[in-house]
């Protein structure tokens, strides 16, 4: 009978090495609302020092692009009858963009997106940038689920023989 060569090991070289993850920078989110508003969350308005006293908003998006991907938030004043107001919602504030979204091609009714959103500046003008993430999760819808309130007794139930 042949003789076997076994190799014998120490637990330190099967020790799994754990490759140490880089933490990913605070992203910040921004969602579309079945309604086609954009919420914007009450942490970051704290993370970007927004200024929520400023109550309108231009929107843009970058010319001469096919595909929409970014969004441009810009504060403007009070008075300027193309931006877009910013209202609050519980801890959070919204924008209506439900045209601009139906404009770009967003289906925001069947489809949740989020934008991650970031300070910008360039030359003389200053806001935030959102950037759509992916493709975006079908919004799940309700399944019949139970139905509230007393049940109605079955007729089966109800008659005796």
């Amino acid at each position: 009978m042949k003789q076997k060569r076994i190799r014998f090991y120490s637990p330190q070289e099967v020790q799994e090495t754990k490759t140490k993850e880089t933490p990913k920078e605070n992203e910040l989110i921004c969602t579309v609302s079945k309604t086609g508003r954009l919420s914007i969350s009450q942490k970051v308005q704290e993370e970007l020092s927004m200024d929520t006293a400023n109550k309108k908003f231009k929107v843009g998006t970058e010319e001469r692009k096919r595909a929409f991907k970014t969004l441009f938030l810009v504060p403007t004043e009070q008075d300027d009858p193309e931006a877009f107001e910013l209202a609050k919602t519980g801890r959070g504030q919204t924008i209506a963009l439900a045209g601009f979204f139906d404009k770009v091609g967003l289906d925001y009714e069947n489809t949740q997106y989020e934008f991650t959103i970031k300070p910008f500046s360039q030359e003389d003008v200053s806001g935030y940038e959102l950037n759509l993430t992916g493709e975006g999760t079908p919004r799940q819808k309700p399944e019949g689920g139970s139905r509230r309130g007393r049940r109605k007794a079955s007729q089966t139930e109800g008659t005796e023989a």
